[in-house]
């Protein structure tokens, strides 16, 4: 009878430990994504804006995190309605997501989505916001999230067709950053690559910039500067070699001088012509081809200028 007890408390104590620790088989175990079924989940987290439910599946230095960070704290710097209206754009896509036969191993799925691209006119709007600064001496250009809202709202229907790569070295069930840009691309309506777009101005006693980035490459500017007293004819002839595609100038006179507002689109002016001028130099273009906000930033701190980031994430300084 000792004995029959002893058996009985040693399978209680044993019973009492297995329901302890996570190994016991008594205890369900998480059943494992297949990579099919991870891509399912995300996109049906995207589509509800479930961010607790994404984080699993995307690396840190995936972009969404920002973006989902923005929607679900509204710590956008302004640019948070922008970021609003992109998710309730793309959220409504439709897709289908399949297991490569034969591939599984190397974890493809093929992904096929139908959806909106609602970053095709950002650069049209912005270069129209830059025009009607320069012409009409107002913030039309520095109102980032309006030409941006203005610009998203025209967005387009798309369709794509990709490979969609899972698993890499953190973590079996996520999708690697780089590996599958274009498909994070496509999922957020092209914003992807505007997430971390910034309005930053500088200024001192007598000039003042205007400059929009696409992380640390800088796509717009304008620029306002007090001139030295000349005539009308020796105004005209000032600005004239600043009057080529690209490039929006005009100059008013009152009682306090010149002033001269100067509007460029670096995505269409030449950049030979730029650096003839003195809008750009070799010291503020980088060596990727293009203008560098942060050395940019830094060249105006050297100069004794003042520079904020008026929109955009202050973390968005910095390069693709």
């Amino acid at each position: 009878m000792i004995i029959k007890m002893k058996r009985i408390v040693i399978m209680m104590m044993t019973l009492f430990l297995c329901l302890s620790i996570s190994g016991c088989a008594l205890v369900p175990q998480k059943e494992e994504l297949s990579d099919e079924e991870v891509v399912n989940t995300f996109l049906q987290a995207y589509q509800n804006g479930d961010y607790e439910a994404i984080k699993p599946f995307i690396s840190d230095d995936n972009k969404l995190h920002t973006f989902f960070s923005v929607l679900t704290e509204g710590n956008g710097n302004g640019m948070e309605e922008v970021f609003k209206r992109v998710h309730e754009l793309t959220k409504d896509f439709t897709f289908t997501a399949k297991a490569v036969e034969g591939k599984e191993r190397w974890g493809e799925v093929s992904v096929k989505i139908q959806t909106k691209d609602i970053s095709g006119n950002i650069l049209t709007a912005m270069s129209e916001a830059i025009a009607s600064e320069v012409a009409n001496n107002d913030d039309s250009f520095k109102n980032m999230p309006a030409w941006m809202l203005k610009a998203i709202e025209t967005a387009e229907p798309v369709e794509k067709e990709m490979t969609v790569y899972v698993g890499n070295r953190d973590g079996e069930n996520v999708m690697d950053t780089n590996t599958n840009r274009e498909f994070f691309d496509l999922l957020n309506g092209g914003f992807y690559y505007y997430i971390y777009s910034t309005m930053t101005t500088c200024s001192n006693k007598y000039d003042a910039f205007e400059i929009f980035a696409k992380g640390d490459e800088i796509l717009g500017m304008v620029e306002t500067a007090q001139l030295i007293d000349m005539s009308d004819d020796e105004l005209q002839a000032y600005l004239a070699p600043f009057q080529f595609p690209g490039v929006n100038v005009q100059a008013t006179r009152d009682d306090e001088g010149i002033t001269m507002k100067l509007g460029v689109d670096f995505e269409t002016a030449s950049s030979k012509r730029l650096a003839d001028l003195n809008i750009i130099s070799n010291r503020i273009t980088a060596s990727g081809g293009y203008l560098s906000l942060r050395t940019t930033v830094k060249d105006f701190y050297d100069s004794a200028m003042d520079c904020e980031t008026v929109y955009g994430l202050s973390q968005a300084n910095k390069s693709e």
